[in-house]
C-alpha cells in the first residue's frame, strides 16, 4: 500500500489473495509467473 498523504509504502502479505490471483489465473488457462499489486490509500479522517 502507498499512502498518498505521506508517500509510506505499508508492504503485506495474505494468502488468501494470493491463491485468489493464481486460481484467476488458472481457470483462464495461464500461470504466474510474477505480479505485482498497489493499493493507494489515505488514512482514515477522524469523525
Amino acid at each position: 500500500m502507498v499512502c498518498l498523504n505521506t508517500g509510506d509504502v505499508i508492504e503485506f502479505t495474505d494468502d488468501i489473495i494470493e491463491e485468489r490471483q493464481k486460481k484467476l489465473a488458472q481457470e483462464r488457462g495461464y500461470e504466474i509467473i510474477d505480479h505485482s499489486m498497489v493499493l493507494y490509500v489515505k488514512p482514515l479522517q477522524d469523525k
